[in-house]
């Protein structure tokens, strides 16, 4: 029975809108599919997070509404269309605070143990909005309510943008108070620019500033950073300092007593920096934005615990990912595995601040015990991101970063990186071409070599440029690389070029040419290598670093001159040219062909070529690799033929991730 939720959603909807007799409104799935409430959408049913009757009852209300303001008011002016975008959902959870009042982001996992006490599951529903909007804004990828919709990014157009405009209604509306905004909606003519009536009609009904609001507030591309801190000045008093990056904005600061009270005031646009004096008799914490209803940066330096001597913002443990809370900082503890022929599995606990959401400054350490070599092996970096907004270099990282594992039996290497990357856009953030140019300078160490032996330690600087433009349909690829250390020079480029051509069809075009400009060397170590990798800076994901033979030294790495093929030849220590091309057959199968020319001191230049089968099953990710001929011959024919035989296999789960972003930034 269906009736009772039909009629509360119809009293909601003519409380706000003015619906004539005989007027119908109508609700089609495919309405909702094309902009459905990802939250509602992404749990599983299985898991019954929501109740059914209830999901009926959002999707068609979320369906309604915005049936209901576009009827009401139509085509807007471009700077009043953020208004319309972000209405339905500030109504739908208006409606949801009334009668579902509990209502999770996720439902009912609340009440699931050990994921009971987490952020993501007691989180009202909205923050899905908050965390939506911030997989833009937190990497300088926001553009403000107010941008055209043509000039938007189809990310912010269809998810981020119309998130974050509910959510600065709800927060114009908690500002206010008395249901201000809510109230005024239902008084808005029809016209082009409600935006500028909205702004009067509230101006009329308060005696609070809101031109911070209309003038500023909406204009912003990216998240604020929000920050309080306290001084003790006396036995209980305290200088206390509220802070934001941005200073025409109002701010909530919530109180906790020490009897448990709570109350919240609004520091106000024109307050800003904001010094007071409190007293700690009175006074155990304070809390900035702790609705959530400013989407924030950083949230680790909202609240300040005067009960606490140490980690004053609340230090929490997870073991799961967990999204930030204003008044807790996270810190993740969570098991890592990794694999290597040497140390075995490795096995260990990672300590670091990552969350669902990029961090402007961020840190890992990962020790690792290994089944194999009964040793402690692992990784730490601590990284620092900082971003330019409306600038074409939109940010600058800088990274250091430290491992130590085997690379043969009970032999240990230990390398350490720091690094500084400038990220650029040059076309701006609606077009997808992307570059950047990275410094870094790689010191490695190789352990139980002698003294004499040059590979003991030995530094590379590195200067890195990569360009990528175009789409998930077709793109281009480029990248140019110096090298620098005492015994040689090299400079290498790359170019990848992919497009498809029909459905399901790809074809993909990929050049690497490199060259030593000065190499005094006396062995192959730093050559450049036609189809393994010579891996000296340990930068890749080799299991079995030194095998010669056998099943990991079949591990392919798309680097360097990449042949899948191997031949007669390995490297080359005087310049190295290759060329291969790929095409779909069926699916995720694939053909290949390739040419490489390498040239040694002493040597003619060498020329190698091979074709062969490729199951991409997922491309970057996981290949295997099928030559059939190459300059020796007929490689089915071989009797060892399964040594021929690729494999491509990352366990960086980033790589991954990548596939599902291509098309959206």
């Amino acid at each position: 029975d269906f009736e009772d939720e039909l009629t509360r959603m119809s009293t909601f909807i003519k409380q706000i809108f003015p619906i004539s007799d005989g007027q119908v409104l109508w609700a089609l799935q495919k309405d909702y599919a094309r902009l459905p409430l990802l939250m509602l959408e992404s749990m599983p049913p299985f898991v019954k997070a929501f109740d059914k009757n209830q999901l009926v009852e959002l999707k068609l209300l979320k369906t309604l509404l915005e049936q209901c303001v576009q009827q009401r008011f139509g085509k807007q002016h471009e700077n009043s269309e953020w208004i319309t975008d972000g209405l339905p959902y500030f109504l739908w959870q208006k409606y949801v605070n009334t009668h579902f009042p509990d209502l999770n982001m996720t439902g009912n996992l609340n009440t699931w143990p050990i994921i009971k006490n987490y952020h993501f599951t007691q989180a009202p529903y909205y923050r899905s909005w908050e965390i939506a909007a911030n997989v833009s804004a937190n990497k300088n990828r926001g553009q403000s309510l107010v941008t055209p919709k043509n000039k938007l990014t189809r990310y912010n157009r269809r998810v981020a943008n119309p998130y974050r405009a509910a959510l600065a209604l709800l927060y114009l509306d908690a500002y206010l108070g008395n249901n201000s905004v809510a109230n005024a909606i239902k008084s808005l003519p029809k016209n082009s620019q409600i935006d500028r009536v909205l702004k009067q009609d509230l101006a009329a009904t308060t005696t609070k500033p809101i031109d911070w609001f209309f003038e500023h507030y909406i204009k912003l591309d990216n998240n604020i950073d929000l920050s309080v801190s306290a001084n003790k000045i006396k036995d209980d008093s305290y200088v206390l300092t509220v802070e934001s990056t941005q200073k025409n904005i109002a701010i909530p600061l919530s109180i906790t007593t020490q009897d448990g009270k709570q109350n919240t005031i609004w520091i106000a646009d024109g307050e800003l920096n904001n010094t007071q004096v409190i007293h700690g008799k009175d006074t155990a914490s304070l809390t900035l934005n702790k609705d959530h209803y400013i989407p924030e940066l950083s949230l680790n330096n909202n609240t300040y615990n005067l009960n606490r001597k140490i980690f004053r913002n609340n230090l929490r443990p997870r073991l799961l990912q967990d999204i930030p809370q204003s008044g807790t900082s996270v810190v993740l503890l969570s098991p890592e595995f990794r694999y290597n022929v040497y140390d075995g599995l490795l096995a260990g606990i990672t300590v670091g601040n990552s969350s669902l959401l990029s961090n402007n400054f961020g840190f890992k350490f990962s020790p690792q015990y290994g089944t194999k070599s009964g040793q402690t092996n692992g990784l730490a970096y601590v990284v620092g991101n900082l971003y330019h907004n409306k600038k074409s270099h939109y940010l600058t990282r800088i990274t250091l970063f430290g491992s130590s594992y085997n690379y043969a039996a009970n032999k240990r290497y230990s390398t350490f990186t720091p690094s500084v990357q400038f990220y650029f856009r040059p076309n701006g953030i609606q077009q997808k071409d992307r570059s950047y140019f990275l410094l870094r300078h790689i010191s490695v160490r190789l352990q139980d070599l002698s003294k004499n032996d040059s590979r003991r330690t030995y530094g590379v600087s590195l200067a890195t440029f990569q360009s990528k433009s175009g789409d998930a349909l077709q793109n281009i690829f480029y990248r140019t690389e110096l090298q620098v250390a005492n015994a040689f020079k090299k400079l290498s480029a790359e170019s990848e070029y992919i497009t498809y051509y029909l459905p399901n069809r790809r074809l993909t075009l990929r050049l690497f040419a490199g060259g030593f400009l000065h190499n005094t060397t006396n062995d192959s170590y730093y050559d450049f290598n036609a189809s393994r990798v010579n891996d000296y800076l340990f930068q890749y994901d080799l299991y079995g670093r030194s095998e010669n033979d056998g099943f990991f030294s079949q591990q392919y790495i798309k680097a360097e001159g990449a042949l899948r093929t191997t031949g007669n030849v390995s490297g080359a220590n005087k310049w190295m040219l290759t060329a291969q091309t790929t095409t779909t057959l069926w699916r995720w199968i694939e053909a290949y062909a390739e040419v490489g020319w390498l040239k040694n001191s002493n040597q003619k230049t060498q020329t190698h070529w091979g074709t062969g089968v490729s199951f991409n099953l997922i491309p970057d990710f996981f290949e295997v690799h099928f030559p059939v001929y190459d300059a020796t011959g007929n490689l089915m024919t071989n009797t060892a033929y399964a040594k021929q035989i690729r494999f491509q296999l990352s366990l960086r789960p980033a790589a991954l991730a990548q596939l599902f972003s291509r098309s959206w930034f």
